[in-house]
């Protein structure tokens, strides 16, 4: 049965080609004129319908006005035919041509070709792997201008003016990030995937840099990539998480196996690497948390950061505000704002 309500009897492959056909040709008229930014797209609603999920197409659709920013930041414009596209790495008030990736019955899912016409809050990305890697989806637009964004989607959402905010806190936009889990996989070949995953894909972007990890702990990604390869046993790596506190910076390791299955080797080269990074290495499997150095408590130490006058300890599992530098301002501001005697 097709994937589509109607026609009956036409295949979802059918269906596809159909409608990519069809968009190709209606693309190539001439838009008689923008529609205009406050023309309403109700995404909630758009929500409804099936979809076809298909290769990405290789030939680029012409252009077409971006009107504004969805809720997770993609460009929003309708095509020739009024069907609306969620086009990835577009800006509002640009003209672009765009890929389709997914294709539903009341709108497309797409991924930027090329800027016609650029925004003036364009940016060029800070990293090297921001086209792929999913760490980021802003970094094409300007810190200004994200804020602006993020704040009128606040306003938005709890149907509140924004004359009425308060000026928005700010810290750096990058070096800022203390905490982060980084996906491990070894491909066929054996080349080693380590970093975040893909926009919008459960595979892995294989990252050696990453700008907005804290300065501690960008050094471990090199360091890691280095390291890996030479384990006897790869295949027990789930992911790996780095921390940032004020007391260490910790390394873990969520292990697939329980911990005595990694060879004595597997644990010397783990403890001679921890010690070489100065980083407090703990392993997790299935029973807990372990520590390879033979001093080690029975109980691991404990993260820690200062707030005020106060000591906070928390663990890789705890929820902690990954922007030190941020959380610190918060706090500051709505201790003012309390007036607390």
């Amino acid at each position: 049965m097709s994937l589509f309500a109607k026609p009956r009897k036409k295949s979802a492959k059918a269906a596809l080609t159909e409608a990519a056909q069809n968009k190709i040709t209606q693309a190539k008229a001439v838009q008689s004129s923008p529609v205009a930014k406050n023309t309403a797209l109700p995404e909630d609603a758009l929500l409804e319908g099936a979809v076809v999920e298909g290769a990405l197409q290789d030939q680029a659709l012409e252009g077409i006005a971006i009107l504004r920013l969805s809720h997770e930041g993609r460009g929003v414009g309708r095509d020739a035919e009024g069907k609306t596209v969620f086009v990835e790495g577009a800006l509002p008030d640009e003209r672009v041509t765009y890929k389709v990736r997914f294709t539903r019955s009341r709108y497309d899912e797409a991924v930027l070709d090329k800027v016609l016409h650029a925004s003036p809050q364009r940016q060029a990305p800070s990293c090297e792997h921001y086209a792929v890697c999913g760490g980021c989806n802003l970094q094409h637009l300007n810190p200004t201008a994200q804020v602006a964004f993020k704040q009128a989607l606040v306003a938005e959402m709890l149907h509140y003016p924004e004359e009425n905010f308060q000026p928005a806190l700010l810290s750096e936009p990058l070096g800022y990030r203390r905490k982060a889990r980084l996906g491990v996989k070894w491909r066929k070949d054996g080349r080693l995937l380590l970093g975040f995953r893909e926009k919008s894909s459960a595979f892995i972007t294989a990252i050696n840099h990453c700008p907005v990890l804290s300065p501690k702990l960008q050094p471990l990604l090199p360091a890691l990539h280095k390291f890996l390869p030479r384990l006897e046993v790869k295949k027990h790596l789930g992911h790996i998480e780095l921390v940032e506190a004020e007391n260490q910076v910790g390394v873990l390791v969520r292990l697939l196996r329980p911990l005595d299955r990694l060879t004595k080797n597997d644990q010397r080269f783990w403890r001679d690497w921890a010690k070489e990074q100065s980083v407090n290495l703990l392993l997790q499997d299935d029973e807990g948390l372990h520590s390879l150095t033979p001093e080690a408590a029975a109980e691991p130490t404990p993260f820690t950061y200062q707030l005020n006058d106060l000591t906070l300890a928390f663990t890789n599992n705890d929820f902690v505000q990954v922007n030190a530098q941020m959380n610190q301002q918060m706090v500051k501001q709505a201790l003012n704002w309390l007036q607390l005697q």
